[in-house]
C-alpha cells in the first residue's frame, strides 16, 4: 500500500479515477495498485475493522427524542455558543448547495444548517440530528476521521468508504475549548458537483470561532462562580466590608456594609467611597486610598441612620505579580467613640482624631 502526502487535491477528476480503482481493490481484498492519501487509507482501514459493508447502505441509528433532549442539553453550552455562528455560517452557504453539521464527539448530529433541499435530502440518508455518524455506524467520513486524528480532515468523493457517499465532498474540523480534546466537530458537506468553495479552509475558521466563543463563556461562567464565591465569603464575616478598585469605587460590599448605610435597597457597588463619609474627612480617605498600604483609622460615615464616627482599616489588594488592584476597607462600628483612642482589629490602638 503506497500512501499519498495530505496535501493533495482530490478534486482532479484522473486522480478520482485512481482513488476510485484503489478503492476497489481494497475492498475486493487484493493490493492496492494506486496510491492512497495517508487519512484515507486509514480511515478504510478503520470502517473494515468496524465490519462496515462498503457496498451497503448503512443502517443509522438515530436517538429517540428524549435521548436528544439530553444531547441538547449535555451540549447547552456549546449549542448557545455555536448558535449565532451557525446563522452567519448559514448566509454564507445559502445558495451553494452546502449544508453545515455540528457533531457531538459521540459522533451524534446536534445542529443542521444549509439549503433546504440538501437539507431534505441528507435527512432521507439520516444526515440530520440524533444521527449516529461515527466510524464505526456508518464507515470513515469527514466528522469520523476528524475525530479520530483531532484536526481538519476533508474527504472526496471516492475517497469515503462507504459507496452510498461517493457522490459526497465533506470538510469537517475540531472545535476545540480547552487541553481536554475534542469538544464537537464542524463539517461542511455538499454534492461533489457543487462549486468550490474552499470548505475546508472555512470549515476551519467557524469552527475555531466556536471554539473561541465556547472559552469566553466558560471564563464568564467561572468569573460568576468566583463572583458568588467571594460574595457568600465576605457576607460570612461579622462586620461591614467594602471592595474597592484602584479608583476608590464600590466593587461589593457585604450585607453588613448594606444594612449599615441603606435599608432601602439602594445599591453601593458602583458608587464612590468618598460619599460614604463627611466632606471634612473626604481628603484623608482619598489620602488613604492613595497611598495603597495597610492602614487604621477613625472616618465619620454618612450611614443611614447619620453620621457615625467609624474605626476602619484598609488592606490593599495585590495580584500575584504584586500589582496592587484596590483596597478592602473593613469597619468596626463596634470600637466606634466620640473622642479617646480606637480598638483596631488586631487588637493595637490609635488615637481618634
Amino acid at each position: 500500500m503506497r500512501c499519498l502526502p495530505v496535501e493533495v487535491s482530490p478534486h482532479n477528476p484522473v486522480y478520482q479515477q485512481s482513488i476510485h480503482e484503489a478503492w476497489k481493490d481494497f475492498i475486493d481484498g487484493g493490493e492496492i495498485r494506486g496510491r492512497v492519501p495517508d487519512h484515507i487509507l486509514d480511515g478504510w482501514l478503520l470502517s473494515r475493522a468496524a465490519r462496515i459493508d462498503p457496498m451497503r447502505v448503512p443502517d443509522v441509528p438515530v436517538l429517540e427524542r428524549q435521548h436528544l433532549d439530553d444531547l441538547y442539553d449535555e451540549f447547552a453550552t456549546l449549542l448557545t455558543a455555536a448558535s449565532p455562528v451557525l446563522e452567519m455560517l448559514n448566509s454564507c452557504i445559502q445558495g451553494t448547495g452546502y449544508m453545515a453539521i455540528l457533531a457531538a464527539p459521540s459522533g451524534h448530529i446536534i445542529a443542521t444548517v444549509g439549503d433546504k433541499d440538501l437539507l431534505d435530502m441528507a435527512r432521507t440518508q439520516y444526515n440530520m440530528p440524533g444521527a449516529d455518524r461515527s466510524i464505526n455506524k456508518v464507515g470513515a467520513s469527514a466528522i469520523g476521521m476528524t475525530l479520530e486524528r483531532c484536526r481538519p480532515v476533508q474527504i472526496f468523493g471516492y475517497e469515503h468508504y462507504n459507496a452510498g457517499l461517493h457522490s459526497w465532498r465533506c470538510a469537517s474540523a475540531p472545535i476545540l475549548a480547552d487541553a481536554s480534546g475534542v469538544l464537537a466537530v464542524l463539517t461542511i458537506s455538499g454534492n461533489i458537483a457543487s462549486p468550490d468553495i474552499q470548505a475546508l479552509a472555512m470549515v476551519t475558521t467557524f469552527a475555531n470561532y466556536i471554539g473561541m466563543r465556547v472559552r469566553q463563556q466558560n471564563i464568564e461562567v467561572t468569573g460568576q462562580k468566583l463572583k458568588a464565591l467571594l460574595r457568600s465569603a465576605h457576607d460570612s464575616l461579622s462586620y461591614p466590608l467594602l471592595v474597592l478598585d484602584d479608583n476608590g469605587g464600590i466593587t461589593h460590599a457585604n450585607r453588613h456594609a448594606s444594612k449599615l448605610f441603606t435599608s432601602r435597597g439602594l445599591e453601593l457597588s458602583g458608587r464612590s467611597a468618598t460619599s460614604l463619609v463627611s466632606p471634612s474627612d473626604v481628603q484623608r480617605l482619598q489620602l488613604a486610598l492613595s497611598g495603597q498600604r495597610l492602614g487604621h483609622d477613625s472616618l465619620t460615615f454618612l450611614t443611614e441612620h447619620g453620621p457615625q464616627r467609624i474605626a476602619c482599616t484598609f488592606s490593599p489588594v495585590e495580584l500575584d505579580e504584586g500589582n496592587l488592584v484596590g483596597m478592602a476597607l473593613s469597619l468596626n462600628p463596634d470600637s466606634s467613640s466620640a473622642g479617646g483612642r480606637v480598638r483596631n482589629r488586631d487588637g493595637t490602638s490609635s488615637p481618634s482624631p
